[in-house]
């Protein structure tokens, strides 16, 4: 186990106030959403950490419904609790000198009956919670089955540098047949912190370290870990909202966060790289941040992936709809040319769709300009739930890479209302009067500014 002191189990005498009730209008939006992220979700599995420092905050009622009810919207969940705070605190009421070296505590053979008893009173604590269903909802009278067992197979963690670690543990074998026979709707499996040799001895692991090992071996979709931290910061003093592997270890000294925090993106950036599993850091402290992370596309943690932000791709026919979907309201309000779904198929092999987390964030079409060496940029949208997302520029570096495919030299793009975001990015205002008709007639019946980008041009 790791060490960190901490103030014995606290445990929650009432949810944490709620935040202020929003409007029917901010709650249709919210709801809307959210619905792809619930459909991209159902049947994936999640590994989640419950860490000890959660389970002894006051915030820890409401990290369990929210994952309560998580697991009602299909997710299946392997939930590994910690009990770091709460084992230090027993072992000193109880006179007990565990050396903590290199972050590792040494755990002799007389502590273990503390880290048994601690653990399943925490245990006993989280049944008792996931029995609760969800409260002041129609699903208040859900109950969340909560299975286990013995899971999990130890070693010894075995002597370093002279030192021997005792009970101190490290995962042997995790029962992966066993694990997917229990998962499944409404159902929980909950692993504690140990794991049993195969000759029956008892050995103290970390948390961290058994969930990592489970999502390997089960093939997990996500490894989400809870950090005490509200929000980890960059250099810059920017949330970091998501960053790769390697990104993690160059830069782990500069990120603004506890000791704790960074060794836990340490093993995240570790896991990810060597599983290709995404890792999620989420507050753990902050209420709802768990079910903001997973359905809303800003998120509220910091996601680890080897696959970043945006990916483009050429549309195919599946993807008239979703561009239908996306530029009939902007055709609505004139700022968009409104296109038939006909037209869009016809023309599909023009646009490119980008996609976040697998869902379509926005699209848009290049296409070279009749005698001329331009191509036109239409149709670029992204869609309102990713806007603070980099979809609009990763979509505009696909765009460039396709035009100086095409054989273009310059990139037209014609637009009322976003004349900013494309000086911003390279593009200059220019008279129509060289290009060709077909713009020249456009500019004069929707009022629109002609931009030109040089390509290769920064």
């Amino acid at each position: 186990m790791r060490h960190n002191a901490r103030p014995r189990l606290k445990l929650p005498s009432k949810v944490i106030e709620s935040a202020p009730a929003t409007s029917a209008s901010d709650y249709v939006r919210w709801f809307r959403g959210s619905t792809p992220y619930v459909s991209a979700h159902q049947g994936k599995t999640f590994v989640v950490v419950l860490s000890g420092e959660v389970l002894a905050s006051e915030n820890c009622m409401n990290v369990v419904h929210d994952l309560a009810l998580v697991s009602v919207l299909g997710v299946r969940l392997v939930v590994v609790h910690g009990a770091r705070p709460q084992i230090t605190q027993a072992l000193s009421e109880a006179g007990m000198d565990c050396p903590v070296i290199e972050g590792v505590r040494v755990t002799p053979f007389a502590a273990m009956d503390h880290v048994r008893r601690v653990c399943a009173g925490l245990r006993s604590q989280i049944e008792g919670l996931f029995s609760q269903g969800l409260p002041q909802t129609p699903l208040h009278k859900t109950r969340i089955g909560v299975l286990g067992g013995n899971l999990v197979t130890a070693r010894p963690f075995g002597t370093l540098a002279g030192v021997s670690y005792q009970h101190t543990g490290v995962v042997r074998r995790i029962d992966r047949a066993l694990i997917q026979d229990l998962l499944a709707p409404a159902r929980i499996v909950l692993l504690s912190p140990f794991g049993y040799s195969p000759w029956g001895e008892l050995y103290n692991l970390e948390s961290e370290q058994l969930a990592a090992r489970t999502a390997g071996a089960i093939k997990a979709d996500k490894l989400i870990l809870f950090t005490e931290e509200e929000v980890i910061f960059d250099a810059a003093g920017k949330r970091l909202s998501e960053a790769g592997p390697q990104g993690i270890q160059a830069d782990l000294d500069k990120l603004v966060c506890g000791e704790t925090t960074k060794r836990s993106l340490k093993l995240a950036a570790h896991f990810t790289q060597e599983e290709g599993i995404p890792t999620h850091l989420i507050g753990g402290l902050v209420d709802g941040a768990l079910l903001q992370e997973l359905f809303t596309a800003g998120g509220q943690g910091t996601r680890i992936s080897q696959s970043l932000g945006s990916r483009v791709r050429t549309a195919t026919s599946k993807d008239v709809a979703a561009i239908l979907a996306m530029t009939a309201p902007l055709a609505d309000e004139g700022v968009l040319k409104r296109r038939d779904p006909e037209a869009i198929e016809r023309m599909i092999d023009d646009y490119l769709i980008t996609e976040v987390d697998g869902l379509v964030a926005g699209c848009c079409a290049v296409s070279l300009l009749e005698a001329c060496t331009a191509a036109e940029l239409s149709c670029l949208v992204v869609h309102p739930n990713f806007r603070e997302s980099a979809a609009g520029d990763a979509l505009l570096d696909a765009a460039v890479s396709k035009a100086v495919n095409l054989g273009a030299s310059d990139l037209v793009a014609l637009t009322t209302h976003a004349h900013q975001w494309f000086r911003e990015r390279g593009f200059a205002a220019t008279e129509v009067d060289g290009l060709p008709v077909e713009i020249r007639n456009q500019c004069e019946q929707r009022k629109s500014t002609a931009f030109v980008r040089h390509l290769g041009a920064k």
